[in-house]
């Protein structure tokens, strides 16, 4: 029913919300740098994910690549 569509959109937007903070708090982004970049489609390469600081590091058969 549509009460059960707008119950499941307020949830999704309710974690939406919880995940684009607790993402900020972790890398000093803004939220609505956040916001913008989970509302579109954004590819990053492992470095990328590094400088953005989603992830420490890199593990590569070689060695780790730390947070610069």
């Amino acid at each position: 029913s549509a009460i059960d569509v707008e119950i499941q959109a307020k949830e999704i937007m309710y974690h939406k919300s919880n995940v684009t903070r607790i993402i900020s708090e972790r890398t000093g982004r803004t939220t609505e740098q956040v916001d913008n970049d989970m509302d579109r489609d954004l590819y990053m390469s492992p470095m990328e994910a590094v400088e953005y600081g989603l992830i420490d590091g890199v593990i590569d058969k070689e060695s780790i690549i730390p947070l610069p």
